[in-house]
């Protein structure tokens, strides 16, 4: 099902950042006025506030919530002429040539709001670094000594620097986190729904519940997993094209150099250490037991049902039933015991590619490691080399997760998972 909230939202960002608004009167800039008109018309000042508050930052993550959040409440998902009308905008600005994004995604929202993410990402960084630029010219400090590993061993620094040095990664982790809560919110909707109509007891239902958040917060680990180290790979790349320009001046340069590595390496250290505490937790495999001892303890008193059905003193019209019903019990068994194993080995899938990963842990170290030393030296020629190796180990990483795609519980499964 279209989440048709998600699609308003992502037509809206997409027409404001292309820049086809600009000139008022294309195809696009109509398509925009008509979509907006019928939402602040037909649904009010709630959904007409939080578009508003959508228009003045459409990169904001919060503000593409809000929106969306907005929409829903109001029931946008019954109307299908708004889906019409956002799927209109997102055609003409797919086949504008202002070389705005293509729209073909199965989940559009999720698409702007890694990009969100990571201009964030970039942008804590380059605060950081900037302060650090500053820093430098002055007091008397060595280079190296402004790494976050070491900074706060500088007796001589004022305690303000130290603390947002030491509160970087956890305000990149955040914005990741961030980032990937929100994408895996929107696709596990339609099962956290489910939960409440299921046919069962509350037992049951809070069984299903407990499935339903453990499998989503493992897809929200991997997802903060899979953006750290896309994002990492993705600011690595825009710094080589950046050290590449030789128009700059020798100064400029060697000011980029420093930021660059100094970026490089609080990336890697960060990433490091993700990737070392990354975990997948154990609730689905408590949740796999107790189905299992269920499921058996079931298959136990059946066979004792199935003896006393056999008794010579049982009428055959209700043997003959009983069995029959015996049967087709022991068939949902099987298949419920085979769903669980296919949805446990989906996810030793997943922790065999985040192993892959782990495993390119001391390459990770050895790119920190030459990160550190080139802030020391900032030799052009050796930055680019290093920056070009550093592209490649990394873009190896992202392969690896990218090609890793674990689906999302949905409905369908959560029922096949309860046996119900």
């Amino acid at each position: 099902m279209i989440d048709v909230a998600a699609l308003i939202v992502s037509a809206i960002v997409r027409a404001i950042l292309s820049g086809a608004l600009k000139a008022g009167q294309s195809a696009a800039s109509d398509g925009f006025t008509a979509l907006r008109k019928r939402l602040v018309e037909q649904y009010g000042k709630p959904v007409a506030d939080s578009l508003s508050k959508l228009e003045a930052n459409p990169r904001s993550i919060e503000c593409q919530n809000l929106a969306i959040q907005r929409l829903q409440e109001a029931g946008v998902d019954s109307d299908p002429e708004l889906a019409h009308l956002a799927k209109v905008l997102l055609d003409m600005l797919h086949n504008s040539p202002d070389g705005s994004p293509s729209p073909g995604t199965a989940d559009p929202v999720a698409d702007l709001q890694r990009t969100a993410g990571r201009e964030a990402v970039e942008k804590v960084l380059q605060e950081h670094i900037r302060r650090l630029q500053e820093l430098r010219e002055r007091r008397n400090i060595e280079d190296i000594d402004l790494l976050t590993s070491r900074i706060q061993l500088n007796p001589n620094l004022p305690d303000d620097i130290k603390q947002r040095a030491d509160t970087l990664h956890s305000r990149i982790r955040d914005i990741v986190r961030q980032v990937a809560a929100s994408i895996e919110d929107a696709r596990y909707r339609d099962a956290e729904a489910a939960v409440s109509q299921l046919p069962t007891g509350l037992a049951e239902r809070e069984r299903a519940a407990a499935l339903v958040q453990a499998d989503k917060r493992i897809h929200v680990a991997y997802e903060t997993l899979r953006l750290t180290v896309e994002f990492f790979s993705d600011l690595n790349e825009a710094i080589l094209r950046g050290v590449d320009d030789e128009t700059l001046p020798a100064p400029q340069r060697a000011n980029m150099m420093f930021g660059n590595a100094i970026m490089i390496y609080e990336l890697t250290d960060l990433v490091i250490g993700y990737v070392q505490d990354f975990s997948l937790g154990d609730l689905h495999s408590k949740l796999y037991a107790d189905s299992r001892q269920r499921v058996q303890r079931l298959r136990e008193r059946q066979e004792e049902l199935k003896r006393k059905a056999l008794n010579v003193n049982i009428e055959e019209p209700v043997r003959r039933q009983t069995l029959e019903n015996i049967a087709a019990r022991e068939t949902a068994f099987d298949a419920l015991d085979e769903e669980w194993d296919r949805y446990l080995h989906e996810i030793q899938e997943l922790a065999g590619t985040v192993a892959q990963i782990q495993g390119r842990v001391p390459t990770l170290e050895l790119i920190k490691e030459n990160a550190e030393i080139q802030i020391m030296t900032l030799q052009v020629a050796a930055m680019l080399r290093f920056l070009r190796q550093n592209s490649e180990s990394l873009q190896g990483a992202v392969r690896t997760l990218q090609a890793f795609r674990l689906a999302p519980l949905n409905s369908t499964r959560l029922r096949q998972l309860l046996g119900v």
